[in-house]
């Protein structure tokens, strides 16, 4: 397991309900966390690389980060190494020749929430109800110990200080602010394109790409285009 923020509760949920519906083989499995720097979790990874054969990643964000960091010591491993994640971000979908990221079953949730609305309608009187929402394959146990526990202090700051992770989130907000031409004029120029040959290559006027870059820099908070790049 990779990247486990041990200030997350949705990354403790995922570690425990990993150790409760599966066998005991999982007893041997490593956990690396993500306590404020990226950069330290991949090189413990490192040390114990050719020991693994996959990777369960808590979320897209770690995933890119682990991939990003063997493609620049060791891309033979992304050869060997299956790599999965959980969110299906836009910044994933360009590594998705390297990752296997999966998402929730947002059907079962979506019928969960209609079940709930349905109740407390009926019955006013309700002021909640819980709900557990099944999924099929898998034969309930109970984990033997809670593999990780939370961390109380002030180390949840430091996961988003962490600038691998603050360009990533960047990143993923600008993938999610802009249309597909955005996209297509970002890419364009990161590949080194003038503004003029960008204009062409994506059928539109000088002043229409400008426009467009100025938006994305004003939405996601960027001082200029350089640093969109």
């Amino acid at each position: 397991l990779y990247g486990v923020n041990t200030s997350s509760i949705s990354d403790i949920g995922r570690v425990d309900g990993l150790f409760a519906f599966k066998d005991e083989s999982f007893n041997k499995m490593r956990i690396f966390t993500n306590n404020g720097s990226l950069k330290n979790c991949f090189d413990e990874f490192f040390k114990k690389c050719a020991s693994f054969d996959a990777v369960i990643c808590s979320n897209d964000f770690a995933a890119v980060s682990l991939i990003r960091n063997l493609l620049k010591i060791a891309p033979d491993e992304l050869n060997r190494l299956k790599i999965l994640s959980c969110a299906q971000t836009k910044l994933s979908g360009y590594y998705k020749n390297m990752l296997t990221s999966v998402n929730m079953n947002f059907e079962q949730y979506g019928k969960a929430a209609v079940f709930i609305y349905e109740k407390l309608k009926a019955h006013p009187y309700m002021s909640g109800i819980t709900v557990t929402v099944k999924w099929t394959g898998e034969n309930e146990k109970t984990p033997q110990h809670k593999t990780v526990t939370v961390n109380n202090s002030e180390s949840g700051y430091e996961f988003y200080a962490d600038g691998d992770m603050r360009n990533m989130l960047t990143a993923e907000q600008i993938l999610n602010t802009c249309s597909d031409s955005d996209r297509l004029i970002i890419m364009s120029l990161i590949s080194g394109m003038t503004i003029e040959e960008t204009a062409g290559h994506c059928f539109l006027t000088e002043g229409g790409v400008k426009y467009r870059i100025k938006r994305i820099l004003n939405e996601c908070k960027l001082s200029d285009k350089s640093e969109l790049l």
